[in-house]
């Protein structure tokens, strides 16, 4: 869903004065999952050297602008991605910046359900048989629980709504 899409939703929710507010929406850096052709979703993989590089050179990009509030998702790829790039601001301490970091589930990616930590390659019934096989249960035991996109919607405008408060 695009994030705009979210904020035109919001706006038209509120009945109060609009409020100016700059969000710097930045993707985490390229992780092993990435790397490796893997959907991750809510599923946690570190950041590769490419990752870590991408990061901070995002943080040299953003190293002269100022946030008031910094959020991240609660996943350690999110929330790595954005201590690399507050570590590149200028006169920081890294361990302060870090600090200031805002964890939040309402932030994660979409969850793909039965497909996550396996090849993107595979369908969901392929899915559903490699699962079956690593716990040893029949494929009638492992359901597919991906998360909607309105419900991902959901998420973000409570994030949203949140910051208003």
């Amino acid at each position: 869903i695009p994030f705009i899409e979210v904020v035109e939703g919001l706006s038209e929710m509120s009945s109060e004065a609009p409020v100016t507010v700059q969000l710097y929406l930045v993707r985490h850096g390229e992780t092993v999952a990435n790397r490796d052709n893997i959907l991750q979703g809510h599923c946690d993989y570190p950041l590769t050297e490419l990752g870590t590089a991408q990061a901070v050179q995002r943080g040299i990009l953003l190293k002269d602008d100022k946030w008031g509030l910094v959020f991240s998702s609660d996943l350690l790829r999110a929330y790595n991605t954005t201590k690399i790039i507050l570590a590149e601001q200028d006169g920081a301490d890294p361990e302060t910046l870090a600090a200031s970091i805002k964890e939040t589930v309402l932030l994660r990616e979409l969850s793909f359900g039965v497909r996550e930590g396996l090849s993107r390659a595979l369908t969901v019934e392929e899915a559903k048989a490699e699962v079956a096989r690593i716990r040893n249960v029949p494929v009638s035991q492992v359901h597919d629980r991906p998360e909607s996109l309105a419900s991902v919607k959901e998420r973000q405008v409570e994030f949203l709504t949140r910051l208003k408060y």
